[in-house]
C-alpha cells in the first residue's frame, strides 16, 4: 500500500500543476452539490486542499455551516470555517484557523473527506494514520470522498477502515446512490 500511496500522491501533485486541475475541482464540487444529502445538509465538514488534493472549497456558501478538520496527533476535531478567517499551518502541514471555534462532531450532517486513493466500492485510503477512520467511528451522516479519476485504484480495506457513501471524481459519482 505504501508504494501505491507514493505513486498516486506523485501523480496527484503533477495533475495539480496542470490547466485541468481547476476545471476538475469545479466538476467535483458540482457533483457534490447535486447530491440530495448535501443539498439537505446544514452542517458540512470539508477540508482545505493540500499536496494537490481536489479543492472542494467551491462548496462554501453562507447558507450552510462549514467546518474543517483540526488534527492533533491522530484525533480530528471539527472547527467552524469562514473563507476570510485568519489561518495558520498546523500539524501535518494542514491549514487551520488561528483561533478555532470547535464543534461536536455529532452536529455534522455531511462530510467531504480527502483521500489518497479510493475505489468503486466505497473504500478510501488516506495517509495511513487512521485519523479519518477514528473520526468517522460512530457517525451516521453521509460521507463522500472527493478525488480525481487518476486516484481510483483497487483497494483491499482493513477491518478498521470506514467506507464512504460516495466516491466523487471529476467524471461523476463512481460509487454511491447515483
Amino acid at each position: 500500500m505504501n508504494e501505491l500511496r507514493k505513486q498516486i500522491l506523485a501523480k496527484r501533485r503533477e495533475f495539480a500543476k496542470t490547466d485541468k486541475y481547476t476545471d476538475a475541482c469545479g466538476k467535483i464540487c458540482q457533483y457534490l452539490k447535486d447530491l440530495p444529502e448535501f443539498k439537505a445538509a446544514k452542517h458540512v465538514m470539508f477540508y482545505l486542499p493540500l499536496f494537490g488534493e481536489a479543492d472542494v472549497t467551491g462548496l462554501y456558501t453562507a447558507e450552510k455551516n462549514f467546518y474543517i478538520p483540526i488534527t492533533h496527533g491522530v484525533v480530528i476535531t471539527p472547527a467552524r470555517y469562514f473563507p476570510d478567517m485568519p489561518m495558520r499551518t498546523g500539524e501535518y502541514g494542514v491549514i487551520e484557523p488561528e483561533s478555532p471555534i470547535f464543534a461536536d462532531k455529532d452536529i455534522l450532517d455531511f462530510i467531504v473527506a480527502p483521500a489518497v486513493a479510493a475505489d468503486r466500492n466505497g473504500n478510501r485510503m488516506g495517509f495511513g494514520k487512521g485519523c479519518y477512520d477514528r473520526f468517522l467511528e460512530g457517525l451516521s451522516c453521509p460521507r463522500a470522498a472527493a478525488i480525481f479519476e487518476l486516484q481510483l485504484a483497487e483497494l483491499t480495506p482493513k477491518a478498521h477502515d470506514k467506507p464512504m457513501d460516495y466516491i466523487i471524481t471529476e467524471g461523476g459519482c463512481v460509487y454511491g446512490k447515483h
